[in-house]
């Protein structure tokens, strides 16, 4: 399971590198999605080190997600979820916040 998390990161890096200015919000939400899954994974086997890296590492992909596609609640949702991980509750809560208020907007509610 590992191997495939980091698989698909290298897979993920070479897309958004063959891509260099026109990547997409989604190859970095992607990739960070996979590094946070990977940090989940490392955290339950004790390397809290490695997990923690990639949750920063993760943090930087939906940054650059969310510069790219400011409206994308999901970008937001999962980044809180990295914060979250860091024990960064401050920034989670309000990554949360911007993700519902993004779905009410979308949604009309």
């Amino acid at each position: 399971m590992m191997a495939d998390y980091h698989a698909a990161i290298v897979d993920f890096t070479e897309v958004i590198d063959k891509k260099l200015g026109s990547a997409r919000a989604q190859d970095f939400g992607l990739r960070g999605i996979t590094r946070c899954l990977l940090g989940s994974a490392k955290s339950t086997q004790g390397p809290s080190k490695e997990a923690r890296k990639q949750y920063n590492l993760a943090r930087e992909d939906f940054k650059k997600a969310i510069e790219l596609e400011p409206n994308n609640a999901v970008h937001y949702q999962w980044q809180g979820l990295a914060n979250a991980a860091l024990g960064k509750a401050k920034e989670a809560i309000d990554d949360f916040e911007k993700a519902k208020q993004l779905e009410e907007t979308k949604s009309g509610n």
